[in-house]
């Protein structure tokens, strides 16, 4: 009596490509099928006019915000953003290079910007742009508040203004006695709006499903990915066929 137990026929070769390569064409079909879906319905999704907000996909698509620094005063947040200065959401009229503090005191908001002071309405108006023939500290490097008192930190020491900004003295006391300003991260809602104001139509999300649809999404590396395709296709046919005659043989 024989007790070996048959050994378990191994796979051939192209049956695993047919089970496996199958896996893989389906899963493109799917992605295929479920973007040309969305791009025969883009007025009634609204792709056109949905611009895409993931950092990521911006990245890959070369879109960048530019750099952006906040300050808070109270409820409000000042950012800049390349050139642009945003009260909350609002654009300040004018272009910035720097910004160096934001404070708000007596009924006003003010913030040192390109080594001036720049006085704000809360609305985001433009009041006044305080300069060096105003008898403004030169290196302005912070501002802050001393008992509701305008104190601008530089690199000759502390100076503390006058009710009307006009007129500024040398300050001998430590720069710890003051509420300086200092950045935060910008809420996500402000980050939202800006980052619209900025980029605009920057990447509709109609063009991200027609690359993804096409393959362009992956650059000159998506010509190759749809040749492999259509490769791993025309091989998933052949195999097919192959298998389809040797169990016609069979019986």
């Amino acid at each position: 009596m024989n007790d070996q137990q048959p050994q378990p026929r191994r796979p051939h070769p192209l049956g695993v490509l047919h089970r496996y390569g199958g896996i893989t064409a389906a899963l493109l079909v799917i992605i295929i099928c479920i973007t040309g879906v969305l791009l025969n319905h883009t007025n009634e999704f609204g792709l056109a006019k949905t611009n895409v907000k993931s950092e990521i996909l911006l990245r890959w698509y070369g879109i960048e915000m530019p750099a952006s620094k906040t300050y808070a005063a109270e409820d409000y947040f000042l950012t800049l953003v390349g050139l642009r200065l945003y009260l909350n959401d609002q654009p300040i009229e004018g272009s910035y290079r720097t910004l160096k503090g934001f404070i708000a005191t007596q009924g006003y908001l003010l913030a040192s910007v390109d080594d001036k002071l720049l006085v704000l309405q809360p609305d985001g108006t433009v009041v006044e742009m305080l300069e060096s023939f105003h008898g403004i500290p030169a290196n302005i490097q912070n501002i802050g508040l001393i008992n509701s008192r305008v104190i601008i930190e530089t690199a000759a020491g502390l100076w503390q203004s006058d009710k009307t900004l006009s007129h500024w003295e040398h300050l001998n006391v430590s720069a710890e006695l003051a509420n300086w300003s200092a950045t935060v991260e910008l809420p996500e809602k402000l980050t939202a709006v800006i980052l619209n104001d900025q980029l605009g139509d920057g990447l509709p999300l109609e063009r991200v499903i027609l690359d993804l649809h096409s393959g362009q999404i992956l650059g000159k590396a998506g010509r190759w990915a749809g040749d492999a395709v259509a490769i791993l296709f025309i091989l998933l046919a052949l195999s097919g066929i192959w298998m389809w005659f040797k169990t016609r043989k069979r019986r």
